[in-house]
């Protein structure tokens, strides 16, 4: 029986593709692999699955490879992104840590951006504005993920994965669903990590109004009750549908709309019966709005939230921090973290912080704290291996512990003194 193939899995198999408006055209099909249909959709992947699977792979002999690339073709017509990704490799190889590996790591390295760049070459007019890759020919590993907005284009490799601009786009837009209800029709867009997912429609059969007046008003009355009767039951289904989907989706915030009454309603019934979700806000949009309008709009939602919720962390960590439930500063919060004692990581991106993993407790320690002290900060001892990131290790140790993670953009004075790093304690 023929097989229905992701677009991961034949990028994995060797075969081409073209994007055409929704779909996918399939240029190139490897022998042996049989394709019946692949819509655009089958590029989603869950972010927080992605993320989960990459956080516990450890290299041995086989480090991984992590590509952040900016593929907008709306500014890069020329496809400029192809030279930038060929430059980014070039520097890798001629890095001293590549000329230091076995000969079978340096050969796992040279498949990966091989894979890379096979890959990006044929993704002509791919739609998204950026792309994280990662890959691990030797082991096995190849994930891709599309990204909304551009990114700094970056290539990295090491036993680890770098995840920590994918957990940036995760921790700022999330997961979320977006319910839209007219008066006789309503729509549902599932939303992750900046990209539309799964978008479902359906129709009820809701009368239309009639106009009040004359002699007949009372049976008109009469007639508008049962149609108001029908609206509040396509409302009431509406929102029923909704509470399946996120049974399934767990998303982190629920956006709902809709226009003039239908939008009212659904507004009352679904913080009647639905309290539990978190409604990030309410929108006056008609149900045929476009899905890239609709998209925008979500995601600025999201992203205002997200700085509200960066901004009552910080508040809460400075009002608790004197109590011992937080901790502020990279070495508390990073022995916090290797304990899996954190409910919350607060950290903000701003380039790569190099350390020292303590092979014991797994603790990350600052290279100017160990050099001075030569032990770990959590248990003492005397055995580390070096970390090209502290932050991304404090991400990997976030997502193992199903820690959040909360990326903060802009911090007061005291936040800037400490290290930019903090956490709030489970216990």
């Amino acid at each position: 029986m023929a097989r229905t193939w992701t677009i991961l899995e034949m990028v994995h198999k060797g075969c081409r593709y073209q994007h055409c408006g929704d779909e996918w055209m399939i240029l190139h099909v490897r022998r042996g692999v049989r394709v019946v249909a692949l819509a655009s959709s089958a590029l989603q992947v869950s972010a927080g699955d992605m993320l989960n699977g990459l956080v516990g792979y450890q290299g041995n002999h086989y480090p991984v490879s992590s590509l952040y690339l900016t593929i907008d073709r709306a500014r890069d017509q020329n496809q400029g992104y192809i030279a930038d990704l060929k430059s980014l490799i070039k520097a890798k190889k001629e890095d001293k840590r590549f000329s230091s590996l076995e000969r079978i790591a340096r050969m796992s390295l040279e498949e990966d951006w091989d894979r890379f760049l096979e890959t990006v070459t044929s993704m002509r007019g791919f739609a998204t504005k950026g792309i994280a890759m990662f890959s691990s020919s030797r082991a096995g590993i190849w994930q891709v993920f599309p990204l909304p907005s551009p990114v700094p284009n970056a290539l990295y490799f090491g036993k680890q994965p770098y995840i920590t601009p994918l957990a940036l786009f995760q921790a700022r837009y999330g997961r979320g669903l977006v319910l839209l209800v007219g008066r006789r029709n309503a729509r549902l867009m599932e939303i992750e990590c900046g990209i539309p997912g799964q978008e479902i429609t359906w129709e009820e059969d809701v009368p239309s109004r009639v106009k009040e007046g004359g002699w007949r008003m009372y049976e008109e009355k009469r007639i508008d009750n049962h149609i108001l009767y029908h609206l509040e039951l396509h409302i009431r289904n509406s929102i029923s549908r909704l509470k399946e989907v996120a049974a399934k989706y767990t998303p982190n915030w629920v956006i709902i709309g809709g226009s003039d009454e239908a939008r009212q309603l659904l507004q009352k019934f679904i913080n009647d019966t639905s309290p539990r979700l978190n409604i990030l806000a309410v929108l006056d949009l008609p149900v045929d709005t476009s899905s890239s309008d609709l998209l925008r709009l979500a995601l600025e939602a999201e992203h205002k939230a997200s700085l509200e919720r960066a901004e009552k962390y910080l508040h809460f960590l400075e009002s608790v921090v004197v109590t011992g439930k937080a901790t502020l500063g990279l070495t508390d919060t990073a022995v916090a973290a290797a304990q899996g004692r954190l409910g919350v990581l607060l950290v903000s991106k701003e380039g790569m912080r190099k350390g020292q993993k303590c092979l014991s407790c797994g603790t990350v320690n600052q290279d100017e704290y160990w050099q001075v002290t030569g032990r770990c900060a959590g248990c003492g001892s005397h055995s580390a291996e070096p970390v090209s990131d502290i932050i991304n290790s404090l991400v990997h140790q976030a997502f193992v512990h199903k820690t959040e993670v909360c990326f903060i953009e802009s911090g007061p004075f005291w936040w800037e003194e400490a290290d930019r790093v903090g956490g709030i304690l489970r216990y």
